[in-house]
Parts: structure tokens; C-alpha cells; sequence
């Protein structure tokens, strides 16, 4: 048979689909025809395909060699280097291609795809829109005119290029991923996790789809859909750690505690310095109770990704539980307001040993942090010192203590107030009992939108005679009053709130506090007020499970959600309760 009569039958193999065949004939013809450049370029492609990126780039090498001025090397030479990370030298091999030849959109995609994965967004959508002068049909242009948006937060931009990419290819994968991607993070749920599905229906084989549509599930609250594409994800890529602590956060969710922490362990005796493993296991032993170990692992937070705190940048050695009598220990908050409220009981346990305490916190609790008659000063993050013996971290306390379930230092109150005589002149001229009432908390929290609600979710409460209402919700929620069902029952305190003391004033002039899981909660329990805190299904590690108090706040009692989306039965209990109390003798 002829060389020309192979070509054509390896490029009829290659075009079914039928690439290992293709790759053999096309391995034949290289054998007697070393410099049959069209055998050399079609088999690079295939091999980078399968991701052999090191033998596909020295094929095509090869076939550069046999013809300097044929394009089509360099555009799978490109893509070898871009499959092997090497995106500098990409981007050189698709600007060669297209200095040989400037008609060809293959070239301007995919040179517009690594100029994307590099960061360099503005020249990504130029190559696509240069692209799509020359062929206005291609998908794959859009898709990737699609990520350059993205990337620079032009999202409506981005949705309508994934769309036309699809419009032109109702099945492109890449597509349907990456809208399904942008709308999950839009929280249009509903609409990603069809597009995500229909993604792993054409291309079932690809972990990355299993997992994004697990992430998708869990943000919409289908925590055992979420697990079961997450175990999918898995099988298809067992040693991803990323699957794996999300697939064990679930768990969590869950309360598959001992799941979660067999499978957490088992990863990281393979990986023992992932600090992401040993983070998500320190939440579930906190959880399960287990403090001792839990506090330990604990410490992996700052090498962790998914841990937001900064670092501090300290000037002094780091205390690790040393005799600091007469020293100067500058204590760093971290984390949300409710976590710097709650730990801030040991403050009075580190004056004990004789250290003098400068805690460095935001704005908003210097005031009522000040007031902690055991330390010494409340500076916000501007203001820190420059010396001092010693720092430490707020959360890191519990360790240093060696606080156990049973040890953990609950004297209430821990907090001492401000005199706002603002707020103070306005509970007394009410009268009943007095109930303050918080139903959202941060919008930035991880999944706040299972635990925070709209002020109308407390409407059946106000219907309660002899209870005198109050609004502790700050922030734009803060007016939800206007549209609750009889806003002249409950007065708006909130907008007297300029941080945290402000806060604890109200609460101290209060019979019972019925909040969400939010600072509000903390503060009241810190300040040994009445507290009921509606708990979501999951709820966070700190009030662990299957429990209505809190060893943690004595004045605590816990409502919790029995499944997600189910509030209706909190809230007849929590109205049964408020009635009991408004007529307790």
C-alpha cells in the first residue's frame, strides 16, 4: 500500500474516534517514512489527548523540523507545552503559528486559553475576538471568550459567551462546565446543577465534573446528593485530596462523624503534611468532642487554603504555654465576631499567670474587649504594638490550656459593660418581658444561607401578648421590621449599635435574646442573658450534636433543625416555649 494510502486510512481512524488504531498506523508510517510530517503532527495530537505531553512535544519538534513553515506543528506543539505547564513556551508556539499563518482560529483559541490559564485575561479575549472575525461558528472561541469575562468579573458577559458556545454545541462539555461553574457561583443552583448533570452525561469519565456538581449540591443544600458524586469523583481520581476533605466535610454535615474521621485519617497517613487534612479532621474531633486531639490539629489553620484568617506578622517569639509572669502577651483575634466573643473567656486564664494582655482585634469589639478587667489594653489592627514578649492567637488558647469537654471555662459573665443610657432609656419604657431578636447573620459566612433568615421568619412570635419586642439586627437586614407582620411590635435597637459594647448594652436589659448562630448568639451567652439559638441542619462544629445546651454558655438552650429546609417545627417549638415563658410565675 502506498504512504498516501496509509495517511488516508489513519486519518479515517482518527476521525471515527478509533485513536489507539490511528496511533498505530500513524506509528507504522513514521517507521518507513520518518519525515512524513502529516503522520508525525496527527500523532502528537493524539498523544496529547492522552496526555502524554513529553513524546507529543518531540513529535512535533519533529515534524517542525521536516517543514519550518507548516503551521499545524506549532499549534500541537502548543498544546503539548500547555498540557505540560510549560505556558510561557505555549504561548510562543501558537504566536509561531499564527506569524505562518494568521487564518487560523485554532490557533487564536488556543493561544487564547493559556494567555487565560496565565492570567492574562484583556489579550485572551483580543486572540478570541481575532478568532471570531475569521470563523464566527467556532464553540470553542466562545468558551473561552467566556473565561476571560469571568476572570474579570464581567459576569453577564461571560454567561452570554458560554451560551452561544452552546447554542453553536448543545453538548460541548467544556461549556456546560464552566456555565454550570459561573452559575453555581451565582447561587442559581437550580440552573447549574442541570447544566453540570448534563456534563456528566456526555463525558462521564471526568472526576473534575462529578466533583463540581458535588460542590454545587452541597452549596444547595443536597448534602447526600453532594456525597454520592462526590465518592463518583473519587473512584475516577482515588489520590485527589481536595475530593477527599470535601467528600469528609460532607460527611460532617452530615453528623457521619466517625465516616469523616476514618477517612480524613486514612489520607493523611499517605499525605501527613496536607494541612487542609488535618484541619478538616481538628473540626470533626472538636465536633465529636474529642478536644484533646482536636485542639492539636487544630494548629494546621494558617497552612491551610481554606482558611481565611491572616497570619499575623509578630515581632516576638510565639507562646507556647511558658512561665510569662511579668511579660507582656499580645493576644491576636481571629476569625468571625461570635469566635472572638466565645474565646475571649480565657483571657481572665492567661492574667492568672501573671502576663500583662494586649488583645489586637477589629474595630468593633475594642470597646467591649476593653472592658475585660484582666487585660490591660484593646488595640484594633492599626494600632498594634511593636513590643511585647510574646504573641498568641486567640483560638490557639484552648490547646495551650488543655481544655477537654469537661474543662472548658465557662464563668459567666466574661464580659463587662459600657453605659449607653441611649439604649437603656429605651427598654425601660417598655414592659412584659423583654425579648431581643437576630435572624441573620454575615452574608460572607460559609453556607449562611441555611442558618440566616429574613425577619418575617419571626412573624408567628409576635402574634405572643406580654412579650415587648427587640430588633438586635444590624446591617442592611437590619429593615427587614418594615415588612414583618406587625412591625409596631418589635423597636429597631439595632441602629443604636455602633460596635459590640453598644450590642451588650441591649442585651443586658433584656429577659431573653432568640437569635440565629451569629455574634449576637455568643454575646448574650457571654453575658450570662437567657439565649435561644436557632441552629441550621448542619449547624457549626463549635455547638457539636445531638444536644440542647451549649457547655459553653450555661444561659445557652439549642434549637436545632432536624433536616435542611425544615424550620416550620422550630418555630411552633420555639412559640410554645416563648409562651411558657412570657407566663412562667
Amino acid at each position: 500500500m502506498s504512504s498516501s494510502n496509509n495517511t488516508e486510512k489513519a486519518l479515517t481512524l482518527h476521525r471515527s474516534g478509533c485513536l489507539q488504531e490511528a496511533a498505530l498506523a500513524y506509528r507504522d508510517i513514521i517507521r518507513d517514512d520518518p519525515k512524513n510530517i502529516d503522520a508525525l503532527n496527527f500523532l502528537a495530537a493524539i498523544l496529547v489527548d492522552a496526555g502524554q505531553f513529553k513524546e507529543a512535544e518531540a513529535l512535533a519538534r519533529q515534524a517542525i523540523a521536516v517543514d519550518p513553515n507548516f503551521a499545524g506543528p506549532y499549534v500541537t506543539l502548543g498544546n503539548a507545552l500547555h498540557g505540560a505547564g510549560r505556558l510561557e513556551e505555549a504561548v510562543n508556539s501558537f504566536s509561531s503559528a499564527l506569524q505562518i499563518d494568521k487564518n487560523e482560529p485554532i490557533a487564536y483559541n488556543n493561544l487564547a486559553s493559556v494567555l487565560n490559564d496565565l492570567g492574562r485575561h484583556d489579550e485572551a479575549i483580543q486572540s478570541c475576538l481575532t478568532g471570531l472575525a475569521l470563523q464566527a461558528d467556532l464553540p470553542a472561541l466562545f468558551n473561552n471568550l467566556g473565561n476571560a469575562m469571568e476572570a474579570k468579573g464581567e459576569i453577564k458577559a461571560a454567561e452570554k459567551n458560554y451560551e452561544k458556545a452552546l447554542d453553536l454545541e448543545p453538548e460541548f462539555p467544556d461549556a456546560l462546565y464552566n456555565l454550570g461553574t459561573l452559575l453555581s457561583n451565582e447561587k442559581r443552583w437550580d440552573e447549574a446543577i442541570a447544566l453540570l448533570e448534563k456534563a456528566i452525561i456526555i463525558n462521564p469519565d471526568h472526576s473534575d465534573n462529578h466533583y463540581n456538581l458535588a460542590n454545587t449540591l452541597r452549596e444547595a443544600g443536597r448534602f447526600s446528593d453532594a456525597q454520592r458524586y462526590y465518592q463518583n469523583a473519587l473512584q475516577l481520581s482515588s489520590d485527589n485530596e481536595n475530593i477527599i476533605n470535601n467528600l469528609a466535610i460532607t460527611l460532617q454535615m452530615q453528623g457521619c462523624l466517625e465516616e469523616a474521621k476514618v477517612l480524613l485519617r486514612s489520607a493523611i497517613q499517605r499525605n501527613p503534611e496536607n494541612p487542609d487534612l488535618h484541619w478538616n479532621l481538628a473540626l470533626v474531633l472538636i465536633e465529636n468532642g474529642e478536644f484533646e486531639e482536636g485542639w492539636n490539629e487544630y494548629e494546621w489553620r494558617w497552612k491551610s487554603s481554606s482558611f481565611s484568617s491572616p497570619l499575623p506578622k509578630a515581632v516576638a517569639p510565639l507562646w507556647g504555654g511558658e512561665d510569662i509572669r511579668g511579660k507582656t502577651l499580645v493576644v491576636f483575634c481571629e476569625q468571625g465576631f461570635g469566635d472572638n466573643i466565645q474565646f475571649a473567656r480565657y483571657l481572665p486564664l492567661v492574667s492568672e499567670l501573671g502576663a500583662k494582655i494586649i488583645v489586637v482585634c477589629r474595630p468593633e469589639l475594642t470597646r467591649l474587649f476593653g472592658n475585660i478587667e484582666s487585660i490591660e489594653n484593646s488595640v484594633d489592627w492599626d494600632n498594634m504594638p511593636q513590643q511585647y514578649d510574646y504573641y498568641i492567637s486567640l483560638l490557639s488558647l484552648p490547646r495551650i490550656f488543655g481544655t477537654t469537654l469537661d474543662t472548658i471555662p465557662n464563668r459567666v459573665p466574661y464580659l463587662n459593660l459600657t453605659e449607653n443610657k441611649e439604649i437603656t432609656n429605651i427598654t425601660k419604657k417598655f414592659s412584659g418581658k423583654k425579648v431581643g431578636l437576630a435572624w441573620a447573620g454575615s452574608e460572607t459566612r460559609y453556607l449562611d444561607q441555611f442558618r440566616s433568615h429574613r425577619g418575617h421568619f419571626f412573624n408567628p412570635l409576635l402574634d405572643i401578648e406580654g412579650v415587648s419586642f427587640f430588633s438586635l439586627q444590624v446591617g442592611k437586614k437590619g429593615t427587614d421590621i418594615l415588612k414583618m407582620s406587625k412591625p409596631e411590635r418589635v423597636e429597631d435597637l439595632g441602629v443604636f449599635f455602633n460596635d459590640f459594647a453598644d450590642t451588650a448594652t441591649a442585651i443586658s436589659s433584656l429577659d431573653l435574646v432568640i437569635s440565629v448562630d451569629t455574634a449576637v448568639a455568643h454575646l448574650a451567652g457571654a453575658l450570662n442573658i437567657p439565649v435561644w439559638i436557632i441552629l441550621s441542619n448542619p449547624a457549626g462544629y463549635l455547638w457539636m450534636r445531638e444536644r440542647n445546651d451549649s457547655p459553653w454558655y450555661p444561659s445557652a438552650r439549642l434549637y436545632r433543625q432536624v433536616s435542611p429546609d425544615n424550620w416550620d417545627t422550630i418555630i411552633t417549638l420555639i412559640c410554645n416555649d416563648l409562651y411558657g415563658f412570657v407566663n412562667e410565675i
